[in-house]
């Protein structure tokens, strides 16, 4: 999650959330090898549940769709060189919610990409195994 977080800052997490988690929020999860904390880059209801769209913020890919209940808590603030950074402020949560839509913006974007390169390789039958 570098540069928001770095290596060995003490984080203050709500937990559980007193809200439902927006876009740009970073949130905690509980995956089979520990507890990651990623942002939200896109919501959506589904049949009556919320569900998000996680991503590190230096992770080539999504995480897989979640749905709110696997929202452990929410990071409200770090502990960085003595002081601490509200995440919870309005300049914090706008920033959060720029790079959120543009980390959505960006895998929409990758993903397009990979697939014109694929069907213009099948187009010109240029496409070589492995490239």
């Amino acid at each position: 999650m570098w540069p928001q977080l770095r290596d060995g800052e003490r984080v203050v997490l709500e937990v559980p959330p007193r809200r439902q988690p927006q876009r740009g929020e970073i949130v905690l999860l509980k995956q089979a090898n520990g507890f990651i904390l990623h942002r939200i880059i896109a919501g959506w209801r589904q049949a009556g549940q919320q569900s998000y769209l996680t991503r590190g913020d230096n992770s080539i890919g999504a995480d897989h769709q979640i749905c709110s209940t696997e929202v452990i808590g929410r990071l409200i603030a770090v502990k960085r060189q003595g002081k601490t950074i509200n995440f919870d402020s309005g300049f914090r949560r706008t920033l959060g919610f720029c790079l959120g839509y543009l980390s959505y913006v960006e895998l929409q974007l990758l993903n397009t990409a990979i697939d014109l390169r694929r069907k213009l390789r099948h187009m010109l039958g240029t496409g070589a195994p492995g490239n």
